[in-house]
This record gives C-alpha cells, structure tokens and sequence, in this order.
C-alpha cells in the first residue's frame, strides 16, 4: 500500500475480534511504534502491554 493510498483510505475501527494478539506480532508492532521520531530525538517510549481484561 502506498503512502498517500494509505493517508486517504484509513478509517476508525470499532469492533474487533476475540482473542489474543501472537506474541511475535505484539512484539513487531511495539519495536515498528518506536521507529517515529521524538522531540528533540529523547525517545521518551513508555509501553505497557495489557493482555488481562480484568
């Protein structure tokens, strides 16, 4: 998908499936979300994983 196809076509999402995200997936995902830029390059990522719904 390109860039601007990408910008264009998102949408919000509100219901979701059940069950569990695989750990090698979660793990992707939470590296990919630290590749953005911080101000000032601190870096400052805080990331909790919550995988109880209790």
């Amino acid at each position: 998908m390109e860039l601007y196809e990408a910008i264009t076509t998102r949408r919000s999402v509100r219901s979701f499936q059940e069950g569990q995200v695989a750990d090698a997936t979660l793990e992707k995902l939470l590296r990919s979300s630290m590749l953005g830029p911080s101000a000032a390059n601190q870096q400052p990522w805080k990331l909790i994983v919550v995988r109880d719904r209790g």
